[in-house]
């Protein structure tokens, strides 16, 4: 399954189940790795959703 397929599924899985958050990892090649967390839509302002008001972004590499 691609990426892009991935990602857009769990952007509509929590609404149709009715969850909050959706969690996809991809593998990118190279032995590298991707697992973006979504949250809920963003509001039509495009505040962030999560219940703090910030964006989760937050990446890590190992040496």
């Amino acid at each position: 399954m691609s990426g892009a397929r991935l990602a857009t599924i769990a952007l509509i899985e929590p609404e149709l189940r009715g969850g909050r958050y959706a969690l996809c990892t991809m593998c990118i090649g190279v032995g590298q790795g991707i697992a973006p967390l979504f949250c809920e839509r963003l509001t039509p302002d495009h505040s962030a959703c999560c219940s703090s008001g910030t964006a989760l972004n937050r990446s890590a590499t190992r040496p």
